[in-house]
């Protein structure tokens, strides 16, 4: 330059200063990064803890007193292991239970985890979760970005409905794998982020998390059913500002966790119970109306009288006096015995053609369709009552 200029002009350029477009989070990466073709600085760094053989005895006293049943805590601390070994990759979440015991310590793996990671863990509600909080905690996520941990404190503020309604949101963001999503923090540009952490859910009620019975996105553990003494939390609490964060860190780090799954939760008792306490009523209801039913062959009309006599059963008053949305749900989860058909496997009766769904042996019934064994079906539907089986009489015999 001929004349003087500003220093930061000057800085931007000259040919050996490092550019990068933004930054981004990528744990386990250099200082820059490559993402579609575009270099960015990586804002993740790896905790700088001290070097240290020591045991978090503290901490490993509270796991054996927090988490009484052993393979569940092995699991754990495998779980929490693979986290620090691996930044980079994700889990299955992990749900707590101290079923209606309160104040027994868990809020202080949450602190611990924080000093762990050292600022690269936060908080949400299940309600941000699955997409029902307020306007702002649904307009807002960048508590999604820059964590190894996501702490949930209380799942019980979510209803069943809500839950079931939103599980496929909820399973998406707790997935195993990483993938990108668009962060609009409250200040700030809205970017392109990776998200990476993993969500550890704390509850008072076993009947917190509304599960299907197939979930393979969670694990659930039980929690001590007593408190300790103040002493034993002042302690607890004390060593936070400690070294304790850094003995757990480095034993982590040097913890073995060779085969350890990191992509199937285990069933555990507790999760059966939570799965159990939590089941859709559209699972009670099938359950029943195929004990009730009087053959393994229904038709949409049957279903709908079916619904409502086990509605009657299992006292769902709402349901039994208006079967009609909920019957339409059974009957889509009876797959249909013509997949290829829009109509599915339909027969004639009383001048009225109408599709058969199978409630048991739904593969021995397919078979029988392919043949269009007609007569096989009428018979299994003359099982049911004249009363019962409006309409469905008046076979030709």
């Amino acid at each position: 330059h001929e004349k003087p200029v500003f220093l930061k002009s000057a800085f931007m350029e000259h040919p050996a200063t490092r550019r990068a477009t933004a930054f981004k989070y990528r744990p386990g990466g250099g200082e820059t990064i490559e993402h579609h073709n575009q270099i960015y600085v990586n804002s993740w760094t790896e905790p700088l803890h001290e070097e240290t053989d020591l045991l978090p005895e503290i901490f490993l006293k509270h796991m054996d007193y927090i988490l009484p049943i052993a393979s569940e805590r092995e699991c754990f601390l495998h779980w929490l292991a693979y986290k620090i070994q691996h930044p980079a990759s994700r889990s299955y979440a992990v749900v707590m239970v101290a079923d209606n015991v309160f104040g027994t310590g868990r809020s202080w793996i949450a602190i611990m985890l924080e000093r762990v990671t050292q600022g690269q863990s936060g908080k949400a509600t299940l309600k941000q979760l699955i997409g029902k909080g307020t306007s702002a905690e649904q307009n807002y996520n960048d508590w999604s970005a820059g964590r190894q941990f996501l702490f949930v404190n209380e799942a019980k503020d979510v209803s069943k409905d809500d839950f079931y309604r939103s599980y496929e949101t909820f399973k998406d963001l707790v997935d195993t794998s990483t993938y990108s999503i668009r962060i609009n923090p409250k200040f700030g540009h809205i970017r392109e982020e990776e998200i990476y952490w993993n969500a550890l859910i704390f509850t008072n009620h076993v009947d917190a998390i509304s599960l299907p019975a197939n979930d393979r996105r969670i694990a659930v553990f039980s929690n001590a059913n007593e408190t300790k003494s103040t002493d034993y939390y002042a302690q607890l609490f004390n060593a936070l500002d400690g070294d304790e964060p850094a003995r757990v860190y480095q034993w982590l780090k040097r913890r073995d966790v060779t085969g350890f799954n990191h992509t199937t939760p285990p069933k555990s008792t507790a999760k059966l119970k939570m799965i159990e306490m939590t089941r859709d009523a559209v699972d009670e209801l099938m359950d029943c109306i195929r004990e009730i039913s009087a053959s393994d062959i229904i038709t949409h009309e049957l279903c709908i009288q079916l619904t409502e006599t086990a509605a009657r059963n299992l006292a769902y008053d709402g349901i039994e006096h208006s079967p009609g949305a909920t019957a339409r749900r059974i009957w889509k989860r009876l797959d249909s015995l013509r997949p290829g058909e829009p109509n599915g496997f339909r027969i004639k009766v009383n001048n009225k053609r109408l599709e058969c769904r199978a409630i048991n042996f739904h593969t021995y019934w397919q078979k029988a369709a392919e043949r269009k064994d007609s007569d096989l079906f009428k018979k299994e539907l003359e099982k049911h009552t004249k009363d019962f089986a409006v309409g469905l009489s008046s076979f030709p015999r």
